[in-house]
């Protein structure tokens, strides 16, 4: 898995307005690297206007670029959901230091699309309601599960990536095409974790309680009042 619990690439998808139908993981693969592609604008946005040495550009924009994850298990999309954004909301605030992530997602998803259509590879500048639903479950695990996004500052995607990297992935209306390895990798691996866990049939993993790690870096589901417990200091 990508991110542990909200890893977008062992979950199944379906469409309630569609009866239920399968999403193809072509198609969840093609949502995940837009946002992808709008996550890398935010970026972009929040650094474009400040010295060099504090847009984090020290690398050489040559790196291989991340995905961003979602949840594991099965998860459904509903046009009828709250939409992360059309083209048409432009904040004026875009490039300002008070921008919130919401406005610099908002202003970035106009601009990839955009430049998505004008490359031909897009019949139009909005998202499909599908998507729209697809996209929004998808940022909501990966970065916005504890606060919403128009309450979060755009600092810390900032600071996950280079300048120049945000820049250059950003501004290509042909990307990922550009990077044909990219989304033939990322298809044939999400195919491959999907068929280990249908593999597993209904039983699923082994799983066991434990009160230490077994592994750095392991990640367990939390028992008892769980994140509650954290949300609840955190705020006092």
């Amino acid at each position: 898995q990508y991110s542990g619990w909200e890893s977008v690439e062992i979950a199944e998808w379906h469409d309630p307005d569609r009866g239920g139908e399968l999403i193809p993981v072509e198609e969840i693969v093609d949502a995940a690297l837009l946002l992808q592609q709008v996550t890398y604008g935010v970026a972009y946005l929040a650094m474009k206007d400040s010295p060099p040495e504090q847009s984090n550009d020290s690398s050489s924009g040559d790196e291989e670029d991340e995905v961003p994850a979602s949840s594991s298990g099965h998860d459904t999309v509903d046009a009828k959901s709250p939409s992360p954004g059309d083209a048409e909301r432009r904040p004026e605030e875009a490039g300002s230091s008070k921008a919130s992530l919401e406005d610099l997602f908002q202003h970035a998803l106009g601009e990839v699309l955009e430049r998505r259509h004008k490359a031909g590879h897009r019949s139009a500048t909005t998202l499909t309601p599908r998507e729209r639903s697809i996209i929004q479950k998808i940022r909501g695990r990966h970065f916005a599960y504890v606060a919403p996004c128009s309450r979060m500052p755009p600092a810390n995607i900032a600071a996950s990536t280079s300048f120049r990297r945000a820049q250059r992935v950003f501004m290509d209306g042909n990307w990922p095409r550009s990077d044909q390895r990219l989304v033939q990798g990322m298809t044939r691996l999400w195919k491959r974790k999907l068929s280990i866990v249908e593999g597993l049939g209904e039983t699923g993993p082994d799983t066991s309680v434990v009160h230490i790690a077994e592994e750095e870096g392991e990640d367990r589901l939390l028992l008892g009042r769980g994140f509650q417990a954290f949300i609840e200091t955190l705020s006092e």
